[in-house]
């Protein structure tokens, strides 16, 4: 069943944020992604414009340590009205 919305921090153990957003846009994902970095600037900037190229759904990329209600906030925006 498809994601109702993703949240991924981009450095993670065995594959790359990168590759996993290939992967995403190659498994046609529509859910809203938000992005997650302790490695900010041009890194998480870099996954942002290869996921929006690959016409991902790319919500916001947040910069660690993320704010709880920054991130609730971000989720309420992605997730379907119920």
């Amino acid at each position: 069943e498809p994601a109702n919305a993703i949240v991924m921090d981009i450095v993670i153990p065995d594959i790359d944020g990168n590759e996993l957003i290939q992967w995403l846009a190659k498994a046609g994902c529509s859910a809203p992604i938000i992005l997650i970095s302790g490695y900010g600037g041009k890194y998480i900037s870099m996954t942002e414009t290869l996921g929006k190229f690959q016409k991902l759904n790319i919500l916001v990329s947040l910069a660690k340590p993320v704010s709880l209600d920054l991130l609730e906030i971000m989720l309420k925006k992605a997730l379907p009205k119920t």
